[in-house]
Order: C-alpha cells, then sequence, then structure tokens
C-alpha cells in the first residue's frame, strides 16, 4: 500500500560499492560507502587514507614506511615499515634479533612480508663478541654492540670484534 509520503513508496538501487541514505530534506540518494578502515590501524597508523569507489587508498606520512599491497587485494594497500634484509654476520659474534615480528594488525597484513631473519624499520640485531672477543680488542672492555634497521632501509655500521690482546709474552 503506498504511504502518505511519496519518498516512502521507493528505494534507490545503487552501483556496487555506493549505499542509499536519506537527506535532511527526506530524499533517497546513493552516497559511496567508505571503505578506509577504522580504528588505530588506518594504512598502519603511518599514513593517510583516501577513499575510493570498493577500494582505498594510503599514502604514508611517516619516514621509514612505504605502500605494500595487503593481502585483501581489492586494490587496497598499507603502509609498510621498510625492510632492512637480514643482518650482517660477524666473525666471532651472534647475534639475536629485537622487533623482526610483523607490525601489522592481523587482518591488515601486506600481501609480501620479509622471512623471519629479516628486520623491519625500527628493529635492532643484538651483537655479542664471543669469548676472548671484545670491541677494542682490550680484556674486560664492552663485547656487545646493536645495529637498528633505519627509516632508509638500511643497517646502522657496526665493527668487527677484535681478539683480547694479553700483551707481551715474558
Amino acid at each position: 500500500n503506498p504511504g502518505a509520503n511519496p519518498d516512502d513508496n521507493y528505494r534507490c538501487d545503487c552501483d556496487s560499492g555506493y549505499e542509499q541514505y536519506i537527506t535532511e530534506s527526506g530524499e533517497k540518494r546513493c552516497r559511496n560507502i567508505n571503505d578506509c578502515p577504522t580504528g588505530d590501524n588506518v594504512c598502519n597508523s603511518a599514513g593517510t587514507c583516501t577513499d575510493l569507489v570498493n577500494a582505498y587508498k594510503c599514502e604514508c606520512t611517516t619516514q621509514g614506511y612505504h605502500i605494500v599491497d595487503t593481502s585483501a587485494g581489492h586494490n587496497n594497500n598499507t603502509c609498510s615499515p621498510k625492510i632492512c634484509g637480514v643482518p650482517e654476520t660477524l666473525k666471532h659474534a651472534t647475534y639475536t634479533l629485537d622487533g623482526s615480528a610483523s607490525p601489522f594488525p592481523t587482518d591488515v597484513v601486506p600481501a609480501s612480508q620479509p622471512t623471519p631473519a629479516q628486520m623491519w624499520f625500527g628493529g635492532l640485531a643484538r651483537y655479542t663478541c664471543d669469548t676472548g672477543y671484545t670491541l677494542s680488542g682490550v680484556a674486560a672492555t664492552e663485547a656487545t654492540q646493536t645495529s637498528s634497521c633505519q627509516f632508509n632501509g638500511r643497517f646502522t655500521r657496526i665493527s668487527q670484534c677484535k681478539p683480547v690482546n694479553c700483551g707481551a709474552q715474558p
């Protein structure tokens, strides 16, 4: 049965990516659905999101981040920390990784990720010289150092571990 208000007698058949809404004057229209992620994880908290039709686009505004496609596809992307790769191997030293885990929420994972041994921007490789080695070659001096993955996708420089010099033999 038709209602008293003629605007109640129709429905908008909106194209894909659009939804019906009612204007302040009561008229029904179609508008673009905002596809940008909501909450704290918009563009991995490192950029701004622009809504498109059935998609969105991130622009990275944080140094050390770049655009990557998400595994969700659909012309969507996010901001990803740059990958420095695998830390340098030093003779006479071992290292552990701090910061190689994915910095992404589980629902916004980039299509390509580093292997577990690779480092993201902001991660650290902590090196410890083997027994009998230090950074200076002097006994009882510093035997640990860190190398960080920088915003340009490169590691900070590190020093080789040197054998401890025991001095001249009598």
